[in-house]
């Protein structure tokens, strides 16, 4: 079991909580909202001078966001670059949509559930409810599949592919399986996929046909396109977070992801969220120990995911410092 009522604290006397200015959508007043609070009932903050509400409540869609409202600085970057790069784009799309996602739909289709209205439509809802907030209206082809651990991931372009292992949904309930397919819709907003395509085409075909000690010295190029994919993750669990809307949702789906929710595990404890928050910030203090700095290193330059720890002080840090409220109210691009 884990707790998920939000007087368990993430912000506690070591950790206190910051205030965070809100502008009303509705009479431009300025409000200045507990940031503890709101992060984990948003839908109970009204404006201080008109009593309208001053977030949009869960059932409310953004309207046209788009992923650069959210998109985490040390990701925006690369795909500012790649963006720019003139027809790349539209060429990237049509080999996706070719042999990527042929290929994906094709293997999932043979070895996977196929959900429908028919099939697992609960797992339908949940992903029109992530696709509906999020105003993320991509055609999608979803699936599940038996895996012993719990994965989910996406593909494709023009149309998308979603897949859930049958750990994960054994594992989160459904709002924190909203917040996890809000996670991989923000991997299609931003087409994150096809970013990476170019950037794999550029390692593999590119590095094939150079003599081998260019492939070594090619190695910083490859660690920095570990590190984009490792920073595109932050962007994707800002987009489950708009999705959810819901911090402690968020951060209790990590934990889960770090430690699993099996019967073994719940039947003898319940995991405390405050504790998990605590040990990531003890992390954080020893990675400013330069031994315990060049192990992080070690251990993270060839993932594709960033630290769980990593990612939910990220995530922390974006809801205390950054632009999240300000979405929550109607504003972004």
């Amino acid at each position: 079991m884990t707790d998920t009522s939000w007087t368990s604290k993430i912000w506690n006397d070591s950790h206190p909580s910051p205030k965070h200015e809100v502008l009303c959508r509705h009479c431009q007043a300025r409000n200045r909202v507990l940031v503890s609070r709101a992060a984990i009932e948003p839908e109970k903050f009204i404006c201080a001078q008109c009593k309208q509400p001053l977030f949009l409540t869960p059932d409310e869609s953004f309207k046209s966001l788009s992923s650069r409202s959210f998109e985490h600085k040390l990701d925006a970057g690369t795909l500012r670059t790649l963006r720019a790069i003139p027809g790349v784009s539209v060429l990237l799309k049509t080999l996706f949509k070719q042999f990527n996602e042929r290929a994906y739909l094709y293997n999932l289709t043979a070895n996977a559930i196929r959900c429908s209205e028919d099939q697992f439509p609960e797992l339908v809802h949940i992903v029109d409810c992530a696709s509906s907030r999020l105003d993320c209206h991509f055609d999608y082809n979803l699936f599940f599949t038996s895996m012993p651990f719990s994965n989910a991931f996406t593909s494709g372009g023009s149309e998308a592919i979603l897949c859930f292992s049958t750990a994960l949904l054994n594992h989160l309930d459904d709002d924190e399986l909203v917040f996890v397919t809000g996670h991989e819709l923000g991997h299609l907003m931003s087409e994150h996929m096809i970013s990476r395509l170019l950037l794999e085409i550029l390692l593999s075909g590119g590095l094939i046909a150079l003599p081998e000690i260019a492939r070594y010295l090619s190695l910083p190029i490859q660690l920095a396109l570990f590190k984009w994919i490792r920073c595109s993750e932050l962007t994707a669990d800002r987009a489950g977070l708009l999705a959810c809307r819901n911090v402690t949702t968020a951060l209790n789906c990590m934990m889960k992801m770090a430690a699993g929710n099996d019967p073994g595990v719940t039947k003898r404890t319940t995991l405390s969220l405050p504790a998990f928050v605590e040990q990531a910030y003890q992390l954080k203090k020893q990675d400013s120990d330069l031994m315990d700095s060049l192990i992080s290193l070690f251990f993270i330059q060839r993932q594709t995911h960033p630290f769980i720890a990593w990612r939910v002080l990220e995530l922390i840090d974006w809801v205390e410092n950054g632009n999240y409220f300000d979405i929550l109210s109607g504003k972004y691009i």
